[in-house]
């Protein structure tokens, strides 16, 4: 929690640098500029983390299809992690 408050203090502070420029999607984690991250570079992101963590190769899509299974296994609601499935970017 403590690296997520971190996050959104810099994005708070990065609003006041670029000012009008700034484009407030409402996005976890977004380009300096508030647009949304291209898919690729998450992908070269996670597969550079998980390089590094000695984790074997793992589509980015793919933990997005794990998280909604865990979701499930726990009980949340199903349409609500379908739309996390529906979600193409």
């Amino acid at each position: 929690m403590h690296e997520l408050n971190q996050y959104k203090a810099n994005e708070t502070e990065m609003k006041l640098i670029v000012e009008n420029q700034y484009e407030d999607t409402d996005f976890v984690f977004a380009r300096e500029t508030g647009k949304s991250i291209f898919p690729c570079t998450l992908t070269h992101v996670s597969n550079r983390a998980n390089k590094a963590a000695g984790v074997k190769k793992v589509r980015f899509h793919d933990l997005r299809n794990t998280h909604a299974t865990l979701l499930l296994e726990v009980g949340a609601d199903l349409k609500k992690c379908t739309c996390l499935h529906q979600n193409n970017w």
